[in-house]
Order: structure tokens, then sequence, then C-alpha cells
């Protein structure tokens, strides 16, 4: 259960219909769902991204606006990107009945991101 402690800071308006979805998708699927990462610091994105496991430095996870998360069955993490959609598929239907908007990044494009899931329709940043 410590993956749930991720989520301490994260935005109440994601972490419900996230958390929702996750149990629907375990429900169906017997597969377990783990919060891999809810709000990070500058530090930790500085250190992703000169890594090169992120491409920005204006990631909503800095602001606990994004999840990510990970599929687990027999012990082991899965990378399935199908696997992904069905669980997005159960996150947006419990979006939907918390009238919340929630980005999948699965849907980006040339750069997918299917384990990460974000708060729409709230300003990053201030001119």
């Amino acid at each position: 259960m410590d993956h749930w402690r991720r989520l301490i800071s994260v935005d109440p308006r994601l972490v419900a219909p996230v958390c929702a979805g996750a149990i629907e998708y375990e429900a169906q699927t017997g597969s377990l769902v783990r919060v891999t990462c809810g709000i990070r610091t500058y530090k930790e994105q500085q250190a992703l991204y000169a890594a090169g496991k992120t491409k920005t430095m204006h990631s909503y996870h800095l602001k606990g606006l994004a999840i990510d998360l990970a599929i687990i069955r027999d012990g082991e993490a899965l990378w399935d990107f199908d696997l992904y959609r069905a669980l997005n598929y159960c996150i947006q239907d419990a979006a939907d009945a918390f009238d919340v908007s929630i980005t999948w990044g699965g849907h980006w494009t040339p750069l997918s991101d299917a384990v990460h899931w974000q708060l729409e329709a709230v300003p990053l940043y201030t001119a």
C-alpha cells in the first residue's frame, strides 16, 4: 500500500477518478495497478530530464496534476500499450462520472506516454 502515498499532494480532482478507474480495471482483469509517480520536486524533474527520462521541465507532476501508473501481473510490471489503453477506458469512465477532464499520455504523438494521466483545463503557468 505504500504506492498510494505517492498521491499525497496530488490534486484530489485527479486522484479520485484515477483511483476509481484503477480499482475497476483491477476488478475486470485481476491485474494490480500501482502508482509509480505523483508529485515531483523540481530537483527530481531535473534528474529525470538529465537522464533523458522526460522531455520537459514543465511537467504536470511538478504541480501535483499528473499521475503515472504501472500494471502488475504475477509480480511483474507490464508495459504493453494495449493494457494501458484498457486501463485508460476505465479511468475515462470514472472521469466522466466525476465530471473531470483527464488527458491520457497514450494519446500524445509523437512521444506517447502510456503510463501517464493528467488533469486538464488547469493552467500550469501564467504569463
